[in-house]
């Protein structure tokens, strides 16, 4: 069955003048058709990933529905200015000539993506690929049993199989499809099975996108308005229930503030959720028993000043701060995808330095402050996929920018234009006239001393 919708798309892709591939009108109304059809299931969307995840529906309307078609509408309206032939400069010595770049589709690409929300992170990717002119096979989360198959139903609806379909089950079925020879794969998830995907993609030489995670750490100075720090901290933490990649996932602070910090993150937890979150429709649990056990198994013989409580028929854990950790235990080790949050104290820039090392290369970093100076220097000196100053999560929502990781949080970046160009091959085109066709470059080379005089003038 895989191997026929493989077959299916991989034919239509080749054919000669196939629509996808060659004309931009076509892939325009493909993703007309795709926001008309979203807007009719706008409502069951919002209930399945109730459905799936406990999450408020409205919430799921803010992050997850609109987000999808604000880019929608910006992908349809800037497209045909993207898919542009791009002229280059070309160095004097090859005049007259003239460079070019053509952004062409790769062919069939696999979108792999994750439970924690469902539509936006399966849906983003299909919209960008399909704007380039690839066909695509979406993986969904078997996690999410609701929103994969409307997800399949929606897509079915609005979209031809040859130029997408959706593919449901566990994790066989990306072995599977991966074993086919996809053209491209693009992965959002878990370090760990990152590495999986990308080492049997390597088997066949097929390119990746990697979206990953890792603990991305807040930085927080006491130049920083504090009570609006912490209030966006809060925010950041637990929405979602953690459940984010670019979640904050630990806090630096320095000593003087962290106990006005707790105060205010006490605060705003009882305002966002109330004096009992476990009861509050507003916040979520986590996705199953298993990362609900782990989550627990963390907070262990740990320093817990807030929070703790949890509920295992809900899979609900109060959000909690727990100070200064061991940096050798579990919890300062491990991506949390929770709503706990070790605070560790520092005394001085080097001590940012030194425990942020110990997790290289997060996907996200986030400061507060109002020295600009040591906004600028943390930039710098410590490598990350994206930041955000005196905010949590939303440089990821701003699709002028790119999202993306690297090494360990991932490679390649997408978003907006990037995503169109992620899923672009460059095509580098160089075009030359019949005449003057040089002798300078022919054998036998008489006046060399002339060449390399020339050459040597280019070099300077």
């Amino acid at each position: 069955m895989l191997k026929n919708l493989v077959h299916l798309q991989k034919d239509y892709f080749n054919q000669i003048n196939s629509p996808l591939k060659t004309d931009i009108n076509f892939r325009i109304e493909l993703l007309k058709n795709l926001k008309q059809t979203l807007l009719k299931y706008e409502d069951k969307i919002c209930k399945a990933i109730n459905e799936d995840l406990k999450r408020n529906e409205f919430l799921s309307f803010t992050v997850e529905f609109s987000s999808i078609m604000l880019e929608l509408n910006f992908i349809i309206k800037n497209l045909k200015k993207w898919t542009k032939r791009k002229k280059e400069k070309t160095a004097i010595i090859f005049s007259p000539s003239k460079s070019f770049v053509e952004y062409c589709p790769f062919g069939t690409i696999l979108v792999i993506s994750p439970f924690n929300y469902p539509f936006l992170l399966a849906l983003s990717p299909i919209i960008s690929a399909i704007a380039a002119g690839n066909c695509v096979i979406l993986k969904p989360s078997e996690y999410t049993e609701s929103s994969s198959k409307l997800l399949k139903e929606i897509l079915n609806e609005a979209l031809p199989k040859e130029c997408c379909e959706v593919v449901l089950g566990d994790y066989t079925k990306v072995n599977e499809l991966i074993d086919l020879k996809m053209d491209f794969i693009f992965f959002t998830g878990s370090t760990t099975v990152g590495k999986i995907i990308s080492q049997n993609a390597a088997k066949t030489l097929t390119p990746v996108a990697l979206e990953l995670g890792g603990k991305s750490p807040c930085i927080l100075d006491k130049s920083a308005n504090l009570e609006v720090t912490t209030k966006r901290i809060t925010w950041g933490k637990t929405l979602n229930a953690g459940q984010t990649c670019i979640s904050p996932d630990y806090l630096l602070i320095e000593e003087s503030i962290v106990n006005d910090f707790i105060e205010y993150f006490k605060k705003y937890i009882k305002e966002f959720y109330s004096d009992s979150p476990l009861k509050s429709e507003f916040f979520m649990p986590v996705i199953n028993e298993k990362s609900f056990n782990r989550v627990i198994s963390y907070l262990e013989n740990q320093n817990i000043v807030f929070g703790g409580k949890y509920d295992k028929d809900t899979l609900k854990i109060e959000p909690t701060l727990v100070l200064n950790p061991s940096l050798d235990s579990l919890i300062m080790q491990e991506e949390l995808f929770a709503p706990v949050l070790p605070i560790i104290t520092y005394k001085s820039k080097d001590d940012i330095y030194k425990i942020i090392k110990r997790n290289e290369k997060p996907l996200a970093i986030y400061i507060f402050s109002e020295n600009e100076s040591f906004q600028n220097e943390l930039i710098k000196n410590i490598s990350f996929g994206g930041c955000s100053i005196n905010d949590t999560i939303l440089h990821t929502a701003n699709f002028h920018l790119p999202f993306g990781g690297i090494g360990d949080s991932g490679m390649g970046s997408y978003h907006g234009k990037y995503s169109f160009e992620l899923f672009s091959h460059k095509k580098a085109i160089f075009k030359s006239k019949f005449n003057p066709d040089s002798k300078l470059k022919y054998a036998p080379f008489v006046d060399t001393n002339f060449l390399k005089k020339f050459m040597h003038f280019l070099m300077k």
